[in-house]
């Protein structure tokens, strides 16, 4: 209203002060944009700086250790070798005991080149084979704990492009830590579902303690863990691995009702 007065009245002392207050209110408006938006950038880039800070930790602590521990892995694998030939007809058996030999090898690599793009082994692969194999890993563990599994899978799941031994290591990191929020025992869901065309997803369930807001929000950081005795490492080469299948892994969970992990991977991988 006293704009309009002072328009009207085409009075100088009234318009003047005003035009000035509006210049000099969109200049600070400006200068404090600019304020906070170089303010985010200074918060990202250190937080950035903190997680290759810690992704380094993570490499010289590998390095530290893979040599260590790879010279028992190789004695492990030699003898289950010749124990699968002396006993062929647990074959079946032996040849889980020599993969995951294998995998705790692979996860040696993984530690290794957990900061820098690692190629992966693209195949197509039958994804209710790659979820067969890693349920029947688990299995004894979840007999021993009172835990069952309960496979949902859609029909005609297309074939999937990935690779599988490391597809089958997130699934039983993932799988591992909904049993370990069940120390009284329950079930784990393990779903897989078309999204579409070009998407399949899975998702695995626990009935377990739950994960408080303020952990979500660092799931996948270096040597984050609510474990006691945890490092926070399993979950972060398996964010990592998904990360290089050009999928996402997304959290839902509330405190005392259980945890759901939904794991989106591309049906076909793309052509760079």
């Amino acid at each position: 209203m006293y704009v309009v007065f002072g328009v009207t009245l085409n009075a100088v002392q009234v318009v003047l002060p005003i035009a000035v207050y509006i210049i000099l209110s969109a200049i600070s408006y400006m200068f404090l944009s600019r304020f906070y938006s170089n303010l985010e950038v200074r918060l990202k880039l250190n937080d950035e700086l903190r997680h290759a800070e810690k992704l380094a930790a993570v490499g010289r602590f590998a390095t530290s250790i893979s040599h260590e521990v790879r010279n028992p892995l190789a004695s492990l694998k030699g003898f289950t070798q010749l124990q699968h030939e002396k006993h062929p007809e647990d074959g079946e058996y032996y040849s889980i005991m020599i993969n995951e030999i294998e995998r705790i090898s692979s996860l040696l690599d993984d530690l290794l080149v957990i900061g820098k793009p690692k190629g992966m082994n693209f195949e197509l692969h039958d994804l209710n084979e790659v979820i067969d194999y890693v349920l029947k890993v688990m299995d004894s563990d979840a007999k021993n704990q009172g835990i069952q599994f309960i496979k949902e899978t859609d029909t005609g799941l297309p074939m999937l492009e990935c690779d599988a031994k490391h597809l089958k290591q997130v699934l039983i990191n993932l799988i591992k830590n909904g049993m370990e929020s069940m120390p009284l025992g329950g079930e784990v869901a393990i779903q897989a579902e078309v999204l579409d065309a070009e998407t399949v997803k899975l998702t695995i369930k626990d009935g377990g303690q739950g994960i408080s807001k303020e952990n979500l929000a660092h799931l996948g950081t270096p040597f984050h863990t609510t474990k006691a005795d945890g490092t926070g490492l399993g979950l972060m080469v398996s964010f990592k691995i998904i990360e290089e299948h050009n999928g996402a892994i997304d959290y839902e969970s509330e405190e005392g009702k259980g945890t759901a992990v939904s794991v989106s991977l591309p049906v076909k991988q793309p052509k760079y």
